[in-house]
């Protein structure tokens, strides 16, 4: 054939071939992202300082003494507890930007986790109950770790626009506590949520490693992001006789 012919295949299934492991994505599922992200929140400290990252969750998806209450989470790196350093909770403001709503403070602190331990603050707000901020949906369980199995992140990386990681992002490795992935983040991405391929909750990003020590469904090392997985808060609070009304504000 000459240099300008086209080459066509012999049969009609050679017409259209996947190269690699990612396919299309269906057109819904970014409508699904859209409407997660309406959830995720920009966090500023006086209004002006970049914090973090953090989203809306029901009250009672974490604690029965929540119920009623609209609680952010995020980092306790990012809004670190009592002697941590700044900023403090009152500090803080939240801002929606995938919604037309006015920055939200008047925040106060009603538990922590170490960012050595679960690196987790909740922090709640008169002003945030009063919004129509949505919230997220958690998953009923992780998803299994197998070959394929890949997570979403959503953030405000650097307090820019918010920014959905849907490509790259296998599930690495997972145990009770911590999640290992390969989604994409960069710094400013603390505190956002991490969902499974419904985009349903399933834990909060707080770090990344070029040396992350596996789980337990691999081994060795590899390098990737790590998150909390939101069981892990539950059953901490539960485990603990957590009662907001009595804990730090």
């Amino acid at each position: 054939s000459g240099p300008d012919e086209i080459e066509l295949p012999m049969n009609p299934d050679g017409f259209e071939k996947m190269f690699g492991t990612e396919a299309p994505i269906p057109l819904e599922n970014y409508k699904a992202g859209a409407r997660a992200a309406e959830s995720v929140c920009t966090l500023y400290a006086n209004e002006h300082f970049f914090a973090g990252t953090g989203f809306a969750l029901e009250g009672e998806h974490l604690h029965p003494s929540l119920a009623g209450r609209r609680v952010i989470v995020t980092n306790e790196h990012v809004v670190p507890m009592p002697g941590g350093g700044a900023p403090a909770p009152h500090d803080i403001t939240a801002t929606f930007t995938a919604r037309d709503i006015a920055p939200i403070g008047g925040f106060s602190a009603t538990w922590w986790s170490a960012r050595t331990d679960l690196d987790i603050a909740i922090l709640i707000s008169d002003q945030l109950d009063r919004t129509d901020v949505t919230s997220l949906q958690p998953a009923a369980r992780l998803p299994d770790v197998v070959e394929g199995a890949y997570v979403y992140v959503v953030g405000h990386p650097g307090g820019g626009g918010i920014e959905l990681s849907i490509r790259g992002n296998d599930l690495l490795d997972a145990n009770s506590t911590r999640l290992h992935y390969r989604a994409p983040t960069k710094g400013g991405s603390s505190g956002s949520p991490v969902f499974d391929k419904a985009w349903r909750l399933i834990g909060v990003h707080h770090y990344g490693s070029a040396n992350l020590t596996a789980l337990r469904h691999r081994s060795g090392r590899y390098a990737g992001n790590q998150g909390t997985v939101l069981d892990a808060v539950r059953e901490r609070l539960a485990n603990d006789g957590f009662d907001h009304r009595s804990s730090h504000t």
